[in-house]
C-alpha cells in the first residue's frame, strides 16, 4: 500500500477472512502482529482505531478504561493494547497510537461528528482510511461528520445525557450531540464507493480473499461536499415510507416505555447504532 512513514492512518474492518483463511492453511493468525505490521510501517506516523460504543443512549454508561468497543475483534485488540491510549468521546472513542496520541487525547468534543471532534482532526491532517472486508456504510463512519460539517436536511441533533466515568473513576453527567437520522431516512453509500474508486480516491488492494480498501479522506471530503451541495447528497442518504412507519412506531413504542421505566431491551429488539455504521 503507498503508506508513507509519517502518515495518519485509521483502520476498522472485518477480519474474519483473514483468519479463516490462516486456518484453512493450518496457520494461526496472529492479530497482535497485523497491528503490529502497521506500526511498522508509520514509525513517524499515527494509527487510529475504532473503540466506538455507538449504541448508547441517554442514561447509559460509558467507563473510559471499561465500556468495551461494539466494532468487531480487530477494534477490541487495538483497545487491550498497551500502546494505545483511548480518545474520549463516549460514543466514537478511537484507540490511538503513535505521534499524535497525547493530541488526540486531550480532544474534549461537545458534538460526536462536530467540528472539535477526531473526526475533524482526521480530516486536517489528511488522514487516510482503510476498510478491511466492509463497505463503506458498514465502515466509513467519517462520512457522518461530512454531514455534519457541510449541513444536511435529513439529519438533525440529538442531546444526550451518558453517565461518564474518566479514567481516574470520576462520575459525572456528560451531555454529547449526535447528528442523528431524521425518521425515514437510512445510510445509502452505494453510488459514493463506485465514485470514489472512478476518481481514484479510493484503492483497492486483494490480499488472501480479502479486499483492503484505502481512502483518501480529504479528497474524499470534497466530493461528499459537492454531492450534497450540487445533488441533495445523493451519495450518502435515501428515503422510504416503510422506513418512516417503523421509525415512527420504534419512537414511539420507546417514548411510551420510559415514561416510568427504561428498558434494555425493547418490543424492537437490541438498542441499534444511531449512525447506521458497524464502525
Amino acid at each position: 500500500m503507498p503508506l508513507k512513514e509519517d502518515d495518519v492512518l485509521l483502520i476498522t474492518g472485518n477480519i474474519t477472512k483473514s483468519a479463516f483463511y490462516e486456518t484453512h492453511k493450518n496457520q494461526h493468525f496472529d492479530i497482535q502482529a497485523f497491528i503490529d505490521s502497521f506500526k511498522q510501517q508509520l514509525p513517524h506516523g499515527t494509527l487510529l482505531f475504532h473503540a466506538f460504543t455507538d449504541n448508547l443512549v441517554s442514561g447509559d454508561t460509558f467507563d473510559y478504561k471499561k465500556s468495551k468497543p461494539v466494532t468487531g475483534s480487530l477494534s477490541a485488540a487495538a483497545w487491550k493494547d498497551p500502546g494505545f491510549i483511548r480518545t474520549k468521546d463516549p460514543f466514537h472513542s478511537f484507540s490511538v497510537w503513535g505521534k499524535h496520541k497525547d493530541d488526540l487525547q486531550k480532544i474534549n468534543n461537545q458534538s460526536t461528528f462536530g467540528h472539535d471532534s477526531v473526526f475533524a482532526w482526521l480530516h486536517q491532517n489528511k488522514a487516510k482510511i482503510l476498510l478491511i472486508d466492509v463497505s463503506l456504510e458498514e465502515g466509513f463512519t467519517f462520512a457522518h461528520y461530512c454531514e455534519e460539517s457541510i449541513g444536511v436536511p435529513y439529519r438533525k441533533h440529538i442531546k444526550h445525557k451518558i453517565i461518564y466515568i474518566d479514567e481516574n473513576g470520576n462520575k459525572t453527567i456528560e451531555e454529547q450531540l449526535f447528528y442523528t437520522r431524521k425518521s425515514g431516512y437510512y445510510n445509502s453509500f452505494g453510488k459514493l464507493e463506485k465514485t470514489l474508486e472512478e476518481k481514484n480516491i479510493m484503492q483497492i488492494f486483494p490480499l488472501n480473499e480479502s479486499e483492503f480498501k484505502l481512502i483518501d479522506s480529504n479528497a474524499a471530503y470534497d466530493l461528499i461536499k459537492e454531492n450534497i451541495l450540487k445533488n441533495k447528497a445523493s451519495f450518502l442518504s435515501g428515503f422510504s415510507y416503510k422506513k418512516w412507519m417503523y421509525d415512527a412506531a420504534k419512537n414511539y413504542y420507546e417514548n411510551f416505555c420510559t415514561i416510568k421505566t427504561k428498558p434494555k431491551k425493547g418490543f424492537f429488539g437490541k438498542k441499534s447504532n444511531q449512525n447506521g455504521c458497524i464502525g
